[in-house]
């Protein structure tokens, strides 16, 4: 059984890598569209369109309501648990 854990371990630190690797990928080809883009929110690029709009939203702010209410805050606060999953090297 250690060797498959060693081996499924090995194969997720692997994977772990690639993904961000993809990631930084992903992230230098949206800087260099929307510098493509420039003024423009969208263009059209053979079969795909190309956005980059803004938007706005409502977010509620728990930091704010802490300060200023703190026993509110607290009667709405919730414990949760939960697990997270890691494998070090």
């Amino acid at each position: 059984m250690n060797d498959t854990a060693e081996k499924l371990a090995k194969e997720f630190v692997e994977y772990k890598q690639i993904k961000k690797a993809a990631e930084k990928a992903l992230a230098d080809l949206q800087e260099q569209m929307i510098e493509l883009l420039g003024e423009s929110e969208s263009m059209t690029a053979g079969m795909f369109t190309v956005t980059n709009s803004t938007f706005s939203r409502k977010q509620f702010n728990s930091s704010a309501l802490k300060a200023d209410n703190p026993a509110l805050y607290d009667k709405y606060c919730e414990q949760v648990t939960r697990t997270r999953f890691n494998v070090a090297v």
